[in-house]
């Protein structure tokens, strides 16, 4: 993405700044030498100017020009993810932090103009439509995604082909007659893919025959959708599902047909955290450690605040809930 021009001014003087080029109570070079030095208009000039005094580095004092006040500025980063993960946002002490939910990011146009304004912003889990918009706010501001994939911009994910295709592995060298069946919604994100991606690796690498099952989305629907493909089948099951959405239908279809998980039927799902007063069982799940994932995001969009990086992913493994499905 191409920086503006204004940033980019910002940015130099605000390194030089922070070298000790320049001491407190200095007198700024005025803003006419920027523009001869940095080859562009006075506007421009003032408007990284503005910037680098809303950052704390500098002050306006009559008759005196623009004095430094401070080598160091406090960072503004902005928070943008769904409601249900605001809980997750990163807590340091030498930034400022502001948090702005998902769902109203794209209907509010004052939200829109105070994007602008930060030095980074972290967006945890968009929709994937809304990337190439995000990439038009976010244009000139250094951007972390968490969760998604885009070229050219910077992401922290978690890992879900190999850690998913080694679980799924191992349960199918423990069960080398049952036909694994794979639980999914048609309405699927990417981490949804690549968690049947690693399904899917597992069961070609051990040469086994696996079944997809598109549940609905309502619970009726889904345990209907059970009974038609799993009712018929007094096999050992082996299940697994791309998203814990599925558990609640398939733990009420198991009880239902007297079906024992453990014994006569194996599943496993994922971010299931709930603990066994809830379903009754604790489901084996693959977690994702959302505080780990945003605390690696934070720390990676300062690295490219503070530094010239290349655009790169960060993968993160899940960890294994071992339950007792």
């Amino acid at each position: 993405m191409k920086i503006e021009r204004y940033r980019q001014i910002t940015l130099a003087l605000s390194a030089e700044l922070q070298s000790g080029k320049y001491e407190k109570g200095d007198i700024f070079p005025v803003r006419s030498e920027l523009a001869k030095r940095f080859k562009t208009t006075r506007s421009t000039v003032n408007r990284a100017m503005e910037e680098l005094i809303s950052k704390g580095f500098l002050t306006a004092r009559r008759g005196a020009g623009t004095v430094v006040i401070s080598q160091e500025t406090r960072l503004n980063i902005a928070y943008v993810s769904p409601e249900w993960l605001m809980h997750y946002m990163p807590r340091p002490t030498d930034c400022k932090l502001v948090y702005f939910p998902a769902e109203e990011i794209f209907n509010s146009r004052t939200s829109l103009n105070k994007l602008s304004r930060f030095d980074g912003i972290i967006w945890s889990h968009p929709e994937e439509k809304d990337i190439p918009q995000i990439k038009k706010i976010s244009a000139g501001i250094p951007l972390i995604l968490i969760n998604r994939i885009s070229d050219g911009i910077n992401s922290v994910i978690s890992e879900y082909v190999d850690s998913f295709s080694k679980h799924v592995s191992e349960r199918l060298a423990k069960h080398p007659t049952s036909t694994p069946c794979f639980l999914y919604c048609s309405e699927s994100s990417a981490p949804y893919r690549k968690r049947y991606e690693g399904f899917v690796k597992a069961c070609r690498e051990h040469k086994r025959f696996y079944e997809n099952i598109e549940l609905p989305e309502d619970f009726a629907s889904k345990q209907a959708c059970l009974d038609a493909r799993l009712a018929d089948d007094n096999k050992e099951l082996l299940i697994f599902a791309d998203n814990w959405s599925h558990s609640g239908a398939l733990i009420s279809w198991a009880h239902q047909h007297k079906r024992q998980f453990g014994k006569d039927i194996f599943y496993t799902d994922f971010d299931n955290t709930e603990p066994e007063h809830v379903w009754g069982i604790i489901t084996t799940s693959i977690i994702q450690d959302f505080d780990y994932l945003t605390e690696t995001a934070f720390k990676t969009l300062l690295d490219l605040i503070k530094k010239t990086k290349t655009p790169k992913s960060i993968f993160l493994a899940p960890e294994l809930r071992h339950g007792n499905t």
